[in-house]
């Protein structure tokens, strides 16, 4: 009907139980991150008189608000702020989309607005603002001045960078307590005393409010969970939270444990028999039993508890050293992930485990391939050999399932993680870490230039030992890291992710996503290029020059090289290709250049 005869709402306390029109489109405070945005487009766009709906929680369709003993309402206690209308009075225009699912919009000159549903939004728009530094409402709150959330700077034009994710990612070391070690080595974290959660990293309370605060601009956590062990036999031993332990009779009381609960002091003598390696303790380490029904319900109740405080999963150390069958057992107990956190109703935790296998290994990925994801050691390992130059780039044309790696949607890839960077594991030294940055950089930027596996990057803090952990003070108290002007890290933190090559490279796969490798080019020899779709074009040389005209595979325009610079106000820091309306552009790499890799992408025209 006509605007100005409509009252409109997301729900009402009618239909968001089901009743009346609508069914089960009708989107309530349970699938919370959804209907914030839809409250958020009604409210930004100026058709009809809005109505916000305030609810009380239900579990069933009948139930009431809340009521004490004697069936009084209990009263909700709140201060609410009502903001001015800033854009009444005014229209949509400067309409955007990107051809599916994100959109933007100003409200004449006082108000900008962009959704995601699909893939980041990273690139300079049009906000129809004034100068200035804003604050964005939904991330944040301005408060005295400063803003609690992300801002956006918009120059004198109008024109602002906005970066926004549909469903960022993160991991997280373990978060139960563990023992105090000597030294505080990195590894201390794998040492759990109980499934209380406090570590050097924080507490309960911290913890949550990280995954709130994560969740609510669309950043989900993964959970680093040690399930096959407790702690190496060494004495009376006190935890991150104050508990005991009397590790020697595997007596853990905070849990509790005790030596009933653990396989037997039999060692693993023989790595190729699987019940060896499942059934024994490594190291002299107490190796849980997860056949027993207690030490399954004590693991349930752990993640299930991560998953109460909005964690989006886990990744599950150690998992070849478990039989398969006891993992689903657990896994199969799991509760669906906490729709307060904006995840769908019946959503279930992403799992993915660590399964060391290069190919001849006694236990294979393919017991556990429908437990959940694996990673991959083996594309960490042939990644490292081929950008250290030990053979040549040419053969990743058939990179992926074409290397005998597992099928793509089974496997979660990366260069390096916390382990084989320090030569433990497979691997060895093959493996780039931070310390060979430039190749480091390039293997990279391949990962995710490439479609296979599931990508994962990390994010490591400098060490000169292969047992040295976080940068810490005279107290042992972990150190933060400082943030440089160019974005990366102080303090003893080497904060790969934050490297402006790969964290382009982050908005490069966003928004090449969906497609597959097209226009693949060589030089028979160091020299690769290729085309994801119509959407990006990426070039890597360790050998020589590229100079030469190539198929870019995109629209005509002039676009920002995202290895050599940064697109800033609609300006490139960096390199430039300009391509034609036949979608061949220019391309001038060199070896000896900071990056051998230049990259180029849909979302980074000039």
């Amino acid at each position: 009907m006509a605007s100005g005869s409509a009252l409109v709402f997301v729900d009402n306390h009618d239909n968001q139980r089901g009743h009346g029109a609508g069914g089960d489109d009708i989107l309530t405070y349970k699938q919370s991150k959804q209907y914030k945005m839809a409250a958020a487009f009604m409210l930004a766009h100026p058709y009809g008189s809005t109505r916000v709906m305030s609810s009380f929680a239900f579990t069933d369709t009948d139930i009431g608000p809340p009521q004490d003993g004697n069936q009084n309402i209990i009263s909700l206690v709140s201060t609410l702020t009502i903001h001015a209308l800033t854009v009444g009075g005014t229209s949509v225009n400067n309409w955007w989309s990107n051809g599916a699912q994100q959109i933007a919009f100003c409200r004449g000159g006082s108000g900008f607005i962009a959704f995601t549903n699909g893939g980041t939004i990273s690139q300079t728009m049009q906000t129809c603002l004034p100068s200035g530094t804003y604050c964005d409402v939904i991330s944040g709150s301005l408060i005295n001045g400063q803003c609690t959330g992300k801002t956006v700077i918009v120059g004198g034009d109008g024109l602002g960078y906005v970066q926004l994710a549909d469903n960022e990612e993160d991991g997280v070391s373990p978060v139960s307590e563990n023992i105090i070690m000597a030294n505080r080595p990195w590894w201390e974290r794998y040492q759990p005393i109980s499934y209380l959660l406090t570590t050097r990293s924080g507490n309960e309370a911290e913890f949550s409010d990280m995954v709130r605060r994560c969740n609510n601009v669309g950043v989900r956590i993964y959970v680093d969970v040690v399930m096959n062990q407790m702690t190496f036999r060494m004495g009376t031993v006190w935890g991150t939270g104050g508990s005991i332990a009397y590790t020697d009779i595997q007596y853990y009381p905070a849990v509790p444990y005790n030596s009933s609960h653990f396989n037997p002091d039999c060692g693993i003598s023989d790595h190729t028999n699987p019940s060896d390696t499942r059934d024994c303790g490594l190291f002299q380490i107490n190796d849980l039993n997860q056949r027993l029904d207690h030490v399954r319900g004590k693991l349930v109740d752990f993640m299930n508890h991560l998953i109460d405080l909005g964690v989006a999963g886990f990744r599950i150390d150690a998992a070849n050293q478990m039989w398969p069958e006891d993992l689903e057992v657990i896994f199969k107990r799991l509760n669906y992930l906490n729709t307060n956190h904006g995840f769908a109703s019946g959503a279930r935790p992403f799992i993915f485990q660590e399964v060391s296998d290069l190919g001849g290994d006694a236990i294979s990925h393919r017991e556990y391939l429908h437990l959940g994801r694996i990673t991959e050691f083996k594309f960490s390992v042939e990644i490292g050999r081929m950008f250290r130059g030990f053979d040549q780039l040419r053969y990743l044309t058939y990179w992926g399932e074409g290397w005998n790696f597992m099928s793509s949607n089974s496997a979660v890839v990366f260069v390096d993680n916390h382990n084989n960077q320090r030569r433990n594991g497979v691997g060895g030294d093959l493996i780039l870490t931070y310390k060979e940055s430039k190749q480091y950089r390039m293997a990279a930027a391949f990962m995710l230039a490439h479609p296979y596996g599931s990508t994962k990057i990390m994010s490591s803090f400098a060490f000169t030992d292969a047992n040295m952990g976080p940068p810490q003070d005279g107290n042992q108290n972990i150190i933060s890291p400082g943030i440089n002007d160019d974005d990366t890290c102080t303090n003893g933190w080497v904060c790969e992710h934050r490297w402006r090559q790969i964290a382009n490279m982050i908005g490069f796969r966003n928004a090449v996503r969906g497609t597959g490798v097209n226009d693949w080019w060589s030089n028979a020899a160091q020299q690769i290029a290729f085309c994801r779709g119509g959407s990006g074009f990426i070039a890597f040389t360790i050998d020589g020059t590229i100079s030469q005209t190539m198929q870019t595979c995109l629209p005509s325009g002039t676009y920002c090289d995202v290895i050599s610079g940064n697109l800033i106000n609609g300006q490139c820091t960096g390199k430039t290709v300009t391509v034609g309306a036949d979608g061949l552009g220019y391309v001038q790499l060199a070896d000896n250049e900071e990056d051998g890799v230049l990259a180029i992408h849909i979302n980074a025209r000039v």
